[in-house]
């Protein structure tokens, strides 16, 4: 059954007196799922499996759903599924001009080969390897749009940052969490399951397929028309754009700031714990090393070279404004992390109401067993004790009529 809607799934048939009917498989991750002929009707194949299931044959169970969705007679001898017999245009004509042809759409995509650039890589820890890295996809006919699919090591990490887009640029930045991966299948399923949702969501016309065994993500655009000839001069040839360095036009500031880390073990597993980093602001820290036989140089005012350490000049900061910089990024640091905890203390919450809850429905259901339990016994006493006095009291009766008889 695989192997026939393998071969089935992705062309369609054409019936000039009827209509073009395509072949899809929603069971599938691939770009058969979805429909590739505008105005076609779809004959869903994903159907036949449940009915093989269920004991049909595959030429049964394909002649069922085809005359569901086109009318057309099931052919059969000997109770066995032949073929499938369309009504012409002009009935009983032996010449008429009906058609029946195969025909096959194709939606515009190119294929991203995981596996031909990463499954030779020597790679020990995936998740470490992918953080911050990323690739860009374009719209097939507005070159100022696009999608940043960007590799996270855990969203724990992920920094608050600014709203893409601007300057007439329409830009998406999407996250995904590659913590779990583990090789390129688990890669590309990532990719799929995750930016599937994320393009749902923005609504575009882009939208992802894959084949996870052979480590093939798949960008296509649903829009099922020939969209070279449609948009013309406004239409990209296909390819995936490489991110490299920034990711759009946001621009990350990486804080260079020391800080002590602190770990909060919250759970039983070692690996899960909360991080919390606790910046350093020392005047060491602040104003950077300053050796103490000549820190009194270096803040007097008394000479123009002083005074241009200490202050600045033009294009670049004095002292005092990195100091300034360096306890802003310090303040905004401390408050990420109280929003980090914050977070951590509502989940735990959380968790320890599901897993309290959790326990209480466990001891009421052992409770209620245990209950149960006592009732059969005691219930099962109480009918073997009445059979007993019941028996006894045959026996007497038997004894004395034996007597007075």
């Amino acid at each position: 059954m695989d192997n026939f809607i393998a071969s089935l799934a992705g062309k369609s048939i054409y019936i000039s007196s009827g209509a073009t009917y395509d072949f899809i498989d929603s069971g599938s991750t691939s770009l058969t799922r979805f429909s590739s002929i505008d105005g076609a009707k779809t004959i869903d194949l994903n159907s036949l499996r449940q009915s093989v299931k269920n004991g049909d044959t595959v030429a049964s169970s394909f002649a069922n759903l085809m005359q569901a969705a086109t009318g057309a007679k099931v052919l059969t001898s000997k109770g066995v599924v032949t073929g499938l017999e369309f009504s012409a245009s002009v009935p009983g004509l032996p010449e008429n001009n009906t058609k029946i042809g195969g025909v096959k759409g194709d939606l515009s995509h190119y294929n991203l080969d995981f596996t031909k650039s990463l499954g030779h890589a020597n790679i020990s820890n995936w998740p470490q390897y992918l953080d911050n890295k990323g690739f860009r996809v374009y719209c097939a006919t507005c070159n100022n749009q696009w999608f940043n699919l960007e590799f996270i090591n855990g969203l724990d990490t992920l920094q608050n940052r600014p709203k893409s887009g601007g300057n007439g640029n329409d830009i998406h930045a999407i996250i995904i969490d590659v913590s779990k991966v583990t090789d390129v299948s688990s890669l590309v399923k990532a990719i799929y399951e995750q930016g599937t949702k994320a393009f749902d969501k923005i609504n575009h016309n882009l939208n992802l397929a894959m084949d996870a065994k052979k480590g093939i993500l798949t960008v296509y655009d649903a829009r099922m028309s020939n969209l070279k000839t449609l948009y013309g001069p406004y239409y990209q040839e296909k390819g995936a754009k490489i991110a490299n360095g920034i990711l759009d036009n946001v621009v990350l500031r990486n804080r260079k700031i020391e800080v002590k880390r602190l770990y909060i073990q919250d759970t039983a597993k070692s690996s899960l714990n909360i991080k919390i980093d606790i910046p350093n602001i020392t005047l060491s820290n602040i104003f950077g090393f300053i050796p103490s036989d000549d820190a009194m140089q270096q803040y007097t005012v008394l000479t123009r070279e002083n005074r241009e350490h200490l202050l600045g000049k033009a294009q670049k900061n004095g002292v005092l404004d990195d100091a300034v910089l360096y306890l802003t990024d310090a303040n905004e640091l401390i408050g990420a992390q109280i929003n980090h905890l914050m977070s951590s203390r509502k989940n735990i919450i959380t968790a320890a109401h599901e897993n309290t809850t959790s326990s209480l429905a466990t001891i009421k259901d052992a409770n209620m067993a245990r209950e149960m339990t006592a009732y059969v016994k005691n219930n099962i006493l109480a009918q073997a004790a009445q059979a007993m006095l019941t028996h006894a009291n045959q026996d007497s009766e038997t004894s004395r009529k034996l007597l007075f008889s």
